[in-house]
């Protein structure tokens, strides 16, 4: 696959389930998150050790997912590790 360095993540967009609830805002939140699966992670830094781990399932802010790169077909976003916004402990 790949290997990541220092304190990057690798991880791939999970896509939104569709929105079929009867309410809808008129003005939908502006800020923009993903949730997303982490595939491959780096060794972290001396000063900053890694904390998150293959498998995780992780909240990222939508400006992150602009460092892009297509393995095998597929596409999958480069982060720093402190770019991942929140880590969803009840998918672990």
């Amino acid at each position: 696959m790949i290997t990541m360095l220092f304190d990057k993540v690798l991880f791939q967009i999970i896509p939104a389930e569709p929105d079929n609830t009867l309410i809808h805002l008129p003005n939908p939140p502006r800020e923009s998150f993903s949730r997303a699966k982490v595939i491959a992670v780096g060794p972290g830094r001396a000063e900053d050790p890694m904390i998150l781990k293959p498998g995780d399932t992780v909240y990222v802010h939508e400006y992150v997912v602009d460092k892009t790169i297509k393995l095998d077909g597929t596409y999958y976003f480069i982060a720093d590790q402190w770019d991942v916004l929140a880590k969803d402990t009840a998918c672990v």
